[in-house]
């Protein structure tokens, strides 16, 4: 299971390869490892794609949050500021 792990990631799968091809004499073993790292390697590039993007998505979802939180503090000061104004206008005026 690490010798297929190990070639999915192309690190030393050559190596592999040729072990296995000298051990059993035979010159088709290149079939099954030129299948394997491209089936393998486009399961991997998917799953960290995946991880990615879900990643990105919270992160998105965080800023807005932040964003409509500051919009939100921001509207309650100018409120609490007009309030202000308003309450000294009034008194003046009296």
């Amino acid at each position: 299971m690490l010798t297929v792990f190990q070639c999915i990631t192309t690190e030393g799968w050559t190596t592999v390869m040729y072990n296995i091809n000298d051990a059993m004499g035979n010159q088709w073993p290149w079939v099954y490892f030129v299948s394997l790292i491209i089936i393998g390697t486009f399961f991997v590039l998917n799953l960290v794609l995946g991880v990615l993007s879900g990643e990105f998505s919270k992160e998105r979802e965080k800023a807005k949050a932040r964003g409509d939180f500051q919009k939100l503090r921001e509207k309650q000061q100018i409120e609490e500021d007009l309030k202000g104004y308003l309450e000294w206008i009034t008194q003046a005026g009296l």
